[in-house]
């Protein structure tokens, strides 16, 4: 009935960055390329708006955050394929 609550992680193989984007995906079980996508889709929509141009620095505070705090594993899970679908 409840599935077992995963403890956010990043992941450095995939990762672009600094593997927060390839972990967001993992948790939410959606493709990496999704996250990705949003996260550019939103600061380009928020860079043309004055009245939403507070989201960069949300944007960039919660990366940032993910990024020093959150725990880095090597390697991907062998169930990352079948739960993002990336």
């Amino acid at each position: 009935m409840f599935e077992k609550i995963k403890k956010f992680r990043r992941f450095e193989e995939g990762s672009w960055i600094g593997g927060v984007c390839v972990g967001v995906a993992y948790q939410t079980k959606t493709p990496t390329w999704l996250v990705r996508a949003i996260i550019v889709i939103i600061i380009a929509i928020s860079s043309n708006f004055d009245n939403i141009d507070f989201l960069h620095p949300i944007i960039a505070f919660l990366y940032i955050t993910l990024w020093i705090f959150a725990p880095k594993n090597k390697v991907l899970p062998t169930d990352f394929e079948e739960i993002s679908n990336s």
